[in-house]
């Protein structure tokens, strides 16, 4: 598959930069083989929603703490980059230190007296609370909450609307999600495979188990080591492709497709 270039011609002339814009973005995948990225889903989201029961129960700077250093060491196993934070806006943050400065002029106790300005420790201590708390719930509403319920999936190709996007084992156990899709025929599949540097999986026999086996106990590579059969719509699959990730068969990347559609939205007769 060749993927399309565009190249622009330089001005001579100098123009002026554009203004880059902030982009406000709260929640990105972030690829990684960490403990934390092995983790299974359903851990995370009970972590997630013990620290946030926990700090809404008792907002105290003793729980605010171990929230914050359970989230810390999270981040720090993942080994999550910078980009990876959340990019906010400078009004944010604008805003974020109005609110702290205001807090400073309430009557809550104690009030300490700064040159001649009373300014209320209390109130500073208060609002960072309540601040982290609001923090903490709010995450835990959006992306557990709100974002899930409003997601809405738009399928550009009609005939897969209203199928499965899960296969299932041989005893009908769930595997696998379907999350690609190529247009083409077989041979059009096999030629972009194999230019991406993919190779076909040889079929489970006794001589390929036996291969893959010496292959991962004895470290060798097996480049057309068969992949465990999966069922899309009680079908096998059609191809099964997999390129290698390290010296044996231990180490490699797989994908499997099946032929759903005889022809497409792009009315190819494939």
């Amino acid at each position: 598959m060749n993927r399309g270039v565009a190249l622009t011609r330089e001005r001579t002339r100098r123009s002026r930069p554009a203004r880059r814009e902030t982009e406000l973005t709260f929640l990105r995948l972030v690829p990684g083989h960490s403990a934390v990225h092995r983790l299974w889903a359903g851990t995370k989201l009970l972590v997630a929603a013990e620290l946030a029961l926990m700090v809404s129960i008792s907002p105290t700077w003793e729980m605010i703490g171990v929230a914050a250093a359970v989230v810390a060491l999270e981040l720090l196993v993942a080994r999550l980059p910078l980009g990876a934070f959340p990019r906010l806006p400078t009004w944010f943050f604008v805003l974020f230190a109005i609110s702290g400065l205001l807090s400073l002029w309430s009557a809550t106790k104690p009030v300490a007296d700064v040159g001649g300005i009373a300014v209320s420790l209390g109130g500073l201590e208060q609002w960072a609370r309540f601040t982290a708390l609001a923090l903490v719930l709010a995450y835990a509403f959006l992306a557990y909450l709100a974002l899930p319920a409003l997601w809405t999936h738009h399928e550009h190709q009609k005939g897969l609307a209203d199928l499965p996007m899960v296969t299932r084992t041989a005893q009908g156990i769930p595997g696998d999600p379907i999350n690609v899709g190529l247009v083409g025929d077989n041979r059009d599949v096999l030629c972009a495979m194999q230019a991406a540097g993919w190779y076909p999986a040889d079929p489970v026999t006794l001589r390929s188990s036996i291969e893959i086996a010496g292959s991962v106990l004895l470290d060798r590579p097996y480049r057309d080591a068969p992949v465990s059969p999966l069922f899309y719509l009680d079908r096998r699959e059609d191809l099964a492709f997999e390129k290698p990730d390290g010296r044996s068969a231990d180490h490699r990347h797989h994908v499997r497709f099946w032929k759903v559609l005889d022809q497409g939205q792009e009315q190819r007769c494939d």
